[in-house]
């Protein structure tokens, strides 16, 4: 955010206001930038936001992890692969 920022100055010139927007994940970037980088941003506008996101990150980034090892690795069970819209209903 910082270097945006900067190059955002390099070419307009300095801003009247810095203002985030984001929601879900990107309302949760906007508190982490708020909280660790004081004055960068004058204000965010979080929509869909957490109300406590130090205790939602594990599971967030639990998430990613899991990813690639479970989904791109694993094949499907022979259960799934047999499943067609006759048979199901």
């Amino acid at each position: 955010m910082m270097m945006v920022k900067e190059r955002f100055i390099e070419q307009y010139g300095v801003p009247r206001f810095t203002i985030t927007s984001g929601g879900s994940g990107g309302s949760m970037q906007q508190h982490f930038i708020a909280q660790n980088y004081p004055g960068l941003i004058d204000a965010i506008t979080p929509d869909i936001s957490y109300s406590d996101l130090v205790s939602i990150l594990p599971d967030v980034v639990d998430c990613g992890l899991l990813t690639t090892p479970v989904v791109v690795r694993t094949p499907a069970p022979r259960l799934f692969r047999s499943l067609t819209p006759a048979n199901v209903g």
